[in-house]
């Protein structure tokens, strides 16, 4: 079964695939597939193959820090 992720700016939704070549990091470090969860803010490229959209990489960012008060 393909992996999956779905994006969303505003409220625009994409569906991109996820393959064994799609890099994924967070500072530089590697991640796996598994790694990634709900709500991440993330920045990736990806490519058209098809009628599908192929994550190429996805780079997680770090948390915001909690704004003091």
């Amino acid at each position: 079964m393909a992996k999956t992720v779905v994006v969303a700016r505003k409220k625009v939704e994409k569906n991109l695939v996820v393959s064994d070549k799609t890099k994924i990091t967070k500072s530089k470090q590697d991640l796996t597939f598994a790694d990634l969860k709900a709500g991440m803010s993330v920045a990736l490229e990806y490519q058209k193959g098809g009628d599908k959209l192929i994550a190429v990489t996805i780079k997680v960012a770090a948390p915001k820090a909690a704004a003091k008060k």
